[in-house]
């Protein structure tokens, strides 16, 4: 049988492992250090991004909608379009008429004018 060491050698070994293990994982601890300030780093970063993002999204929003307001206003004023045929179809009509009745009657007025120089001349 192994004669057992005393408590206080036991604890002193220990001890002394902690601190190797310890002395050996600062400079890991350092990168860890490092690297989460780095993350930090990107992390701000991306929330001014992000919150650039948002105000570029809200203005977009906000054309988008300018731009539907103006939509609808062209498309009301679209609509009256086939109304504004429809009464210029009927005007058009109506110059035709005329201008078809002015021809009608400048050859019944040439007729008259004929016929009256006709009996003109042979009234004494």
């Amino acid at each position: 049988m192994l004669a057992k060491e005393p408590s206080n050698k036991i604890l002193y070994r220990e001890i002394k492992k902690i601190r190797e293990v310890a002395l050996k994982n600062q400079d890991g601890i350092k990168r860890n250090r490092k690297a989460i300030g780095s993350v930090k780093d990107v992390v701000l970063k991306n929330k001014k991004e992000i919150s650039r993002l948002g105000e570029t999204v809200g203005s977009l929003f906000g054309l988008y909608f300018n731009m539907e307001k103006r939509m609808s206003v062209v498309e009301e004023k679209v609509a009256f379009i086939p109304k504004m045929y429809d009464n210029v179809d009927k005007i058009m009509g109506i110059v035709v008429a005329f201008r078809q009745e002015g021809t009608f009657m400048s050859a019944r007025i040439e007729d008259h004018e004929d016929r009256i120089t006709t009996l003109e001349k042979h009234t004494p």
